[in-house]
């Protein structure tokens, strides 16, 4: 977009290429007196559409339209700037007109072409928004992208992967263009259609990774198993090093109950920094689950450990540090969780772990702790108020206990479930303090809707 400066200048070199040209015989005093409205009407409207008082700047430059001998750059200017407060209004019809008028001028015509863009875009109105970004790429490659975009919404997938390629080949992959590569096979409800545009995209002897990721999934979305297990096969063999390949190879082997082959393939996976995130997640999680129901490989755990904690991830802190507290190893969990509360300090699944388990290891001081840091993180989490009074009601000191869930209550009304536990909890320190008509009370309150 044309910047406020460039505008700026352009009305004062053409104010003054004009002042020059001027005969003497015409009253320069009155010219300038004119210039002078439309320069701080101008301004005015330039300055209110800044501050977002849309329908303002428009009044300004309706003022400044009705001005006398308005030049054409000034015509100009002031229908693009009439364009851009009747887009920001929603005033598509408007804005429309405005930037086609501005489009006229050479000064203003690829600015004003990304306003019509905008305008169609905003819309949904893809057939006419389509001519104008392919104008608008010619100057700049990077709306190519919108290009493939608008491609993928008219569902006209083949010329999607044809520009896909044409760029792939250009610029090599990025990761921008692999996620709208997906996204076609995505939309492509028929497989077979997805199938075919796999067949004409694939390119030389050995076809990139992802066109072998976009096949298995097309193959698994038509319930061929078989061919798709055969292409991650041949992937693999292509590219023996892929974690990528290695994440399609687990999940076949994980449900062909070919558990050896399915741990090869997941350390491949871990290996490989380019999987990341949630296919890692989502592997370590299967992992952890399959040898709790599989002691027999719980020998691999150890194997894997040094992987799992070279990529410093507190996702998998987490999981590791779950698996050890439903195992009974709570010094294990308490340490994972320890290396995940340091990566993701504000996670406060992480703090009511920690202090349930120092709990459970009779290290009440360290638990307060945790649950202390987490109420300070998060003091409307009602859970937090809850560990603090079991904290201290383990260490003797009832009143203190009470404090807290008496604080706790005013925040339970998203949480009905703790506010049982509060009420609950309540109703056992009365009891201990000999206080039976309170804890009874207490009680009753900690039952409500138990059945629900």
């Amino acid at each position: 977009m044309r910047s406020i400066v460039y505008i700026f200048l352009v009305i004062g070199l053409n104010s003054a290429g004009l002042a020059s040209q001027t005969p003497t015989s015409v009253d320069t005093t009155s010219y300038r007196s004119a210039q002078k409205i439309f320069d701080n009407l101008f301004f005015e409207a330039i300055k209110q559409r800044g501050i977002e008082n849309h329908n303002l700047a428009i009044k300004a430059i309706d003022q400044a339209q009705e001005l006398p001998q308005l030049t054409a750059e000034q015509q100009t200017a002031l229908a693009f700037e009439r364009g851009k407060n009747n887009l920001a209004l929603g005033q598509y019809h408007q804005a429309e007109e405005a930037f086609l008028f501005a489009t006229k001028s050479q000064d203003y015509k690829r600015a004003a072409q990304e306003g019509l863009y905008s305008v169609y875009h905003e819309q949904g109105d893809y057939g006419r928004a389509l001519p104008v970004v392919k104008k608008l790429a010619r100057g700049d490659a990077e709306y190519l992208i919108d290009v493939v975009k608008i491609h993928i919404q008219q569902r006209d997938f083949m010329l999607a992967i044809q520009l896909l390629d044409s760029l792939d080949h250009k610029w090599g992959e990025s990761p921008v263009r692999k996620v709208l590569r997906q996204e076609v096979y995505q939309n492509t409800n028929d497989a077979e259609q997805s199938l075919a545009l796999l067949q004409k995209e694939a390119k030389g002897e050995v076809p990139s990774e992802q066109h072998y990721l976009n096949k298995v999934y097309a193959l698994s979305q038509k319930n061929m198993v078989a061919e798709a297990f055969k292409t991650a096969l041949e992937w693999e063999k292509n590219y023996p090093n892929s974690g990528q390949a290695n994440l399609a190879l687990y999940k076949f082997y994980r449900d062909q109950q070919r558990h050896d082959k399915a741990l090869e393939s997941m350390n491949v996976v871990l290996l490989d920094p380019i999987v990341k995130d949630v296919s890692v997640h989502q592997v370590v999680k299967d992992y952890l689950a399959f040898i709790h129901a599989q002691p027999q490989y719980e020998w691999t755990l150890n194997r894997y450990l040094t992987e799992f904690s070279k990529r410093q991830d507190a996702e998998i802190y987490q999981l590791l540090g779950q698996y050890f507290a439903v195992k009974g190893g709570g010094t294990q969990a308490i340490e994972f969780l320890q290396r995940a509360q340091k990566i993701d300090p504000n996670n406060h699944n992480i703090y009511t772990q920690l202090a349930a388990l120092n709990y459970q290891q009779h290290q009440y001081d360290q638990g307060i702790e945790y649950a202390e840091q987490g109420l300070n993180l998060f003091p409307a989490q009602s859970v937090f108020y809850l560990l603090m009074a079991k904290g201290y009601r383990a260490k003797g000191a009832n009143k203190q206990a009470l404090v807290y869930l008496e604080m706790g209550l005013d925040y339970v009304l998203d949480f009905e479930q703790e506010g049982r536990l509060i009420y609950q909890e309540g109703a056992a320190i009365y009891q201990e303090l000999g206080q039976s008509d309170q804890a009874a009370s207490w009680r009753k309150l900690g039952q409500i809707n138990t059945d629900e």
